[in-house]
């Protein structure tokens, strides 16, 4: 519906040999309301393989820590539906749900994996549970996150991505992050001199963090924060920061009040609250000139 947001999140649920199940969740959020509240609206899984980009051969995937109970439930339920979509290409589960006993089911499975671990339990009830974490009423409203993929087209002829491309994806984060805080339509009026000091290639990871960093009358300020994670690495790269600026409007795109404050709580945001007002003094002279 208009004013809703979607919120698509993955987590890995288990590592087997060469292979990864990832769990996507897909919530939505309406971004005019008063207390920011979410609502899972459809789940699924999809598993990868670990392929070399060279041989197109599976590689061994890293292996998984699990530390918590529920951790360890979703690798178990993980375990089970790949053990049914071997059976089911095997011939022991039909497509349309016919299949052995679940004892005749298990004793086939322990056959296939002997050296897999198997909780005969777990295997039997995991299927049917459904772990759906508990999502906090109040979320932080100051900012978004949200993750990209460089992909080809997204880059140039050296497979170095766009800056164009990447600001598109800030504004996208930056208008989100604005929009849940001042629970109002936005329209981009600035955006700060930029610098890209990394580059990005194909098949690189970018995670984007915009936070509100102070609210006018009838405009606030956004920074945004790039970083890049190269394939086969967990460490980040910043790349990039850039400052974005929106009015509130109302639905005939005439300016209304924000009608709410940022209240900085950490050191950086508060530094950022303090140079979010000399920024936008040095924006309104440099436009009356």
């Amino acid at each position: 519906l208009a004013h809703d947001a979607l919120i698509v999140s993955g987590r890995v649920n288990a590592v087997f040999r060469s292979s990864v199940e990832i769990e996507v969740t897909i919530e939505k959020e309406n971004l005019f309301q008063d207390h920011e509240t979410r609502s899972v609206c459809c789940k699924g899984t999809l598993v990868f393989v670990h392929l070399d980009p060279k041989s197109r051969r599976p590689l061994k995937c890293p292996p998984l820590k699990m530390t918590t109970d529920q951790e360890k439930a979703r690798s178990q339920a993980a375990l089970l539906r790949k053990q049914e979509r071997a059976a089911e290409r095997s011939g022991m589960v039909s497509s349309n749900g016919n299949n052995r006993s679940s004892k005749e089911r298990i004793l086939w499975w322990k056959q296939q994996w002997p050296k897999e671990e198997h909780d005969l339990n777990a295997l039997q009830t995991f299927s049917k549970i459904t772990f759906i974490e508990t999502i906090p009423e109040n979320a932080h409203k100051y900012t978004a996150t949200t993750n990209k993929v460089i992909m080809p087209q997204h880059a140039n002829t050296l497979q170095i991505a766009f800056g164009g491309q990447v600001m598109f994806w800030m504004e996208q984060a930056a208008a989100l992050a604005a929009i849940r805080f001042a629970r109002k339509n936005v329209i981009t009026a600035s955006l700060d001199r930029m610098s890209f000091d990394k580059q990005s290639k194909v098949g690189d990871l970018l995670s984007l963090e915009a936070i509100v960093t102070r609210a006018f009358d009838k405009s606030l300020e956004v920074k945004v924060r790039v970083h890049s994670y190269q394939a086969g690495t967990t460490d980040p790269v910043f790349t990039n920061a850039g400052f974005f600026t929106f009015t509130a409007v109302d639905e005939t795109q005439r300016s209304v009040a924000v009608g709410t404050q940022v209240r900085p709580v950490t050191e950086e945001t508060q530094k950022d609250f303090c140079e979010a007002l000399r920024r936008r003094e040095a924006r309104l002279q440099e436009k009356s000139e």
